[in-house]
């Protein structure tokens, strides 16, 4: 693929060079030529210009500024030009606004008089706006207007139009051009008219409707000089295949598409192209050939006799191309900015920041930007070179962003949502290309999480990574939009896909959820089997993550039954085959019944900065956690907003322990989680009291499967202070509110158990092994081989605390291992031969001594004996 073009627009805040001289500007209105940037911050002299009295300004960033404050009016600034002979014009103007009969600019070419609507008046003038929203070349009689050069409808039909202007007078023929800021040179026709050979003056015109119009007209950059005859030949700058059949070519400059033959273009071993039309702009043809192009092949392709609108003709010219069809991954979104405030330096605007990773210049016309509920408007015909990137935003934000690199407004640009959306790149075909599903707590970070920093990705080789792979950007302007990530790094995915979940679609279909995104077409081949179950039919990757595949069944599945699904074969999209982790229980749920499900773990009052959480236990049966609610009862006992546990399908197994909460990632950093993946993020997660409340658990038609009015006079009577405790429910199928049925979580638990069987469970009685030391001989060398000794117990109930002490062979005490802590029913301690002081203790035999007692004064006291074996040197 050829390079692309080159933007004709610089840098509105580039540096100006304002020395020039009166005598200079005096020279060039005698020659009929003008050169005007407002670079001296003025338009009184050098040259001079005159018009309605206070009609315009000089603004700040030397820009010709309207500031008439008159509806319904009409005002101007014209300036002595005297032009005879072949010319050339152009200005770059701004109109910020959408143009309609009653709101547009005209720039006059030619004019008799200095005021453009003195009667009589004669010239040319080109109108910028109007009610077809277009840019048009007019003649200017005595008796009325001439419509010379009608430019296509909706050229400037934007809500903020930024362009350049060019008008050639060479001879009798006028050649209208202009090019909006980020595209290309658009030409808008050609006419003959030698009616005014010459002209007294230069002038701006504006019409404006209403006060929302005032002071949105602007121009720079005025270019009144000899036309300089073009002699050189157009040439190929862009070669680019569409399809395996169409291929686009961009000239370096418009070319007469009419004159043009399907002949005069042919691939080497692939002959002439079959058909011709023209192109998104007058510089761009489209050709049709017969048979398919070969992919990712170098191709040369032959142009003869093209002419430019100058007729200079172009005899032959080749070049190379590729046809490359778009692949998953080839383009990807690499930065996007949800929430712009509070601002930092970026524009108070959403976008998203797309770059080409792959070797291939990619065509992005037709494609679109989706979000679950928002599909945006096409975008226009535009290639994206490798390693370039396409800032995306609204239309009307556009203008905003094209200082910070290549910018495309597109209509109805997606809204982002602040916490996090699935945001997805298609194809016109509707194939995704990339898929993000983004989360506020990807940002990793309480302020800038807030607003006003963009995300971005940290290592485009990942694109399948989720959270591991974003970061919030680190650049002092808030993100890096058109430019090198701030976060960008290696972050090689060495992580096997996991088979996380599954659930029935239907009686025959099962969805198996992993724990990132797939190889799709060897998600398809896979090995799939049901355990006891009949065989699997058919496999489908959902799209667009490719997280869940679908999977068909020959025959009904039994509901309620438990099956066993194991995948084999899966691969993530860096290559990685799934692991050990290749199964997860499937079934066909049934309705939840009162039993089925039941509250079971309570985290009401975290640490300060804490999540609270709530735990389920299942003890029997497949349900469906969607279709159930959670909610607490306010004073009168009506419900407060219940909550659906999940938005999604999501099913749980008999002794699986789900967990809700509103911020996973604290949870697991406070508590050792067992199964991450049965916490579940809760958005609108019902507040907990700290002084106790009703906390409901309902199904979806509004009946209550188990509600427990918590208390905190529940929690163990020792513990001072009980925030960061969990209560935990010693029996399942014991009463619900019962305070005899629950109960602190243990401290060698660490004061909860979210996901796995709590700490103070109720079991059996206690043997009279209740208490046991393994192994009873240690060598705590850091060998690898006993190097600790594990004090294990098991209590017939809860609410006992222990203390431990160890004594030497001579009675002395050597460490107190355990001192007040309170213990669930079960649990365990380990000794690591090192005395009160962390140092090694010798060889020999040591007397560990257990103390038990709850607060009804129960005690035990336990006496063994463990011995240290360290190495003779």
């Amino acid at each position: 693929m050829r390079s692309a073009p080159s933007q004709l627009y610089s840098n509105r805040n580039a540096m100006r060079l304002p020395l020039l001289t009166c005598t200079f500007f005096l020279c060039l209105i005698a020659r009929g030529q003008l050169a005007e940037s407002f670079a001296d911050s003025n338009f009184t002299a050098d040259p001079a210009w005159s018009g309605t009295p206070g009609a315009f300004i000089v603004n700040a960033q030397r820009q010709l500024q309207s500031a008439h404050g008159q509806a319904n009016s009409s005002f101007h600034l014209s300036t002595p030009v005297s032009v005879s002979g072949d010319r050339e014009w152009s200005l770059w103007l701004r109109l910020a606004f959408s143009t309609s009969s009653a709101n547009y600019a005209d720039v006059w070419l030619i004019s008799r008089s200095a005021d453009p609507d003195s009667p009589g008046n004669t010239g040319y003038f080109v109108r910028i706006g109007g009610t077809q929203d277009d840019v048009c070349l007019y003649r200017k009689d005595a008796a009325g207007t001439v419509r010379i050069i009608d430019g296509a409808d909706g050229s400037c039909g934007g809500s903020d139009n930024r362009m350049q202007v060019r008008v050639v007078r060479r001879g009798a023929m006028f050649y209208l051009f202009h090019q909006l800021e980020g595209s290309s040179t658009e030409s808008d026709g050609v006419t003959t008219d030698a009616i005014y050979g010459s002209g007294s003056y230069f002038a701006l015109q504006v019409r404006q409707s209403t006060s929302s119009f005032f002071g949105k007209h602007y121009f720079d950059d005025i270019r009144v000089e000899p036309h300089v005859p073009d002699t050189a030949a157009p040439s190929m700058e862009w070669i680019g295949a569409l399809s395996d059949s169409t291929v686009e070519i961009r000239f370096d400059e418009p070319v007469q598409a009419a004159s043009l033959q399907a002949s005069f273009f042919s691939i080497q071993g692939m002959g002439f192209a079959r058909q011709l039309r023209s192109g998104a702009d007058a510089a761009t043809i489209v050709l049709q050939f017969g048979a398919p192009l070969p992919i990712d092949t170098p191709l040369l392709l032959t142009a003869r006799h093209v002419r430019d609108l100058w007729g200079n003709e172009l005899l032959q010219d080749t070049d190379r191309f590729f046809y490359h069809p778009p692949q998953r991954h080839d383009v990807l979104i690499t930065e996007l900015l949800a929430d712009p405030e509070p601002r930092r330096a970026l524009p108070g605007a959403e976008f998203i920041e797309l770059r080409n990773v792959c070797r291939y210049a990619v065509a992005l016309q037709g494609w679109r930007i989706a979000t679950t509920s928002t599909l945006s408007a096409p975008l226009p015909a535009l290639w994206l070179p490798p390693d370039s990137a396409l800032i995306i935003c609204s239309t009307s934000d556009a203008p905003q962003f094209m200082g910070f690199g290549r910018t495309m407004g597109v209509a109805s640009f997606p809204a982002l949502d602040n916490d996090g959306a699935l945001l997805r790149l298609e194809t016109a075909s509707g194939k995704t290309i990339h898929a993000v599903a983004y989360e506020r707590s990807w940002y990793g970070d309480a302020v800038k999480e807030d607003g006003g920093w963009s995300l971005e990705l940290v290592d485009a080789a990942n694109p399948c990574a989720g959270a591991s792979n974003w970061k919030a950007s680190m650049h002092a302007d808030g993100g890096t939009p058109g430019r090198t990530n701030s976060v960008a790094g290696i972050n090689t995915d060495a992580t096997p896909p996991r088979l996380v979940r599954t659930y029935a679609g239907d009686s025959v279909t099962l969805v198996a959820q992993f724990s990132e995104p797939l190889d799709s077409l060897a998600a398809a081949q896979a090995h799939y089997q049901l355990t006891d179950g009949p065989a699997i039919t058919a496999v489908l990757p959902v799209a667009p993550l490719f997280t869940s595949v679908e999977l068909r069944a020959a025959s009904p599945l039994a509901q309620g039954r438990v099956y066993t699904l194991v995948a084999d074969a899966v691969r993530d999209c860096s290559g990685i085959v799934i692991g050990m982790h290749n199964s997860a229980p499937a079934g066909l749920p049934t309705a939840a019944a009162n039993g089925d499900i039941v509250i079971n773990e309570i985290l009401y009052q975290p640490k300060t900065g804490g999540a609270e959480y709530v735990e389920f236990f299942i003890p029997n049966g497949i349900l469906d956690l969607s279709k159930m609610l959670v909610a607490t009862r306010n004073s009168s006992g009506a419900l407060n907003a219940p909550r659906r546990l999940s938005t999604m399908p999501l099913q749980a197994y008999p002794n699986e322990y789900p967990l809700i909460t509103a911020n996973p990632d604290d949870v697991a950093s406070r508590y050792f989680v067992a199964h991450p993946d049965w916490a579940l993020r809760l958005t609108g997660m019902p507040a907990l009291s700290d002084e106790g409340a009703s906390l409901v658990l309902l199904n979806d038609a509004g009946d209550v499967l188990d509600e427990v009015r918590y208390d905190p006079h529940w929690q163990f009577a020792l513990i001072d202070d009980t925030h960061g405790v969990a209560l935990e429910r010693l029996d399942a199928a014991g009463p619900s509110g019962s305070p005899s049925n629950w109960h602190s979580a243990s401290s060698s638990a660490g004061y909860g158990t979210p996901t796995a069987r709590n700490s103070q469970y109720r079991g059996g009685g206690a043997s009279d092994d209740e208490l046991t030391v393994v192994p009873a001989v240690f060598s705590p060398d850091n060998d690898g081989f006993e190097d600790f000794t594990t004090i294990r117990y098991q209590l017939a109930e809860p609410g006992y605390v222990a203390s431990i002490s160890i004594f030497d062979a001579l009675g002395r005490r050597v460490r107190n291992l355990v001192h007040g802590d309170l213990l669930g029913r079960f649990g365990q301690w380990t000794w690591d031969g090192l005395d009160e002081q962390h140092r090694p203790l010798g060889s020999g035999t040591y007397v560990l001594l257990i103390e038990i007692l709850n607060l009804q004064g129960k005690r035990a006291n336990y006496k063994r004996a463990v011995a240290i074996a360290r190495p003779v040197h």
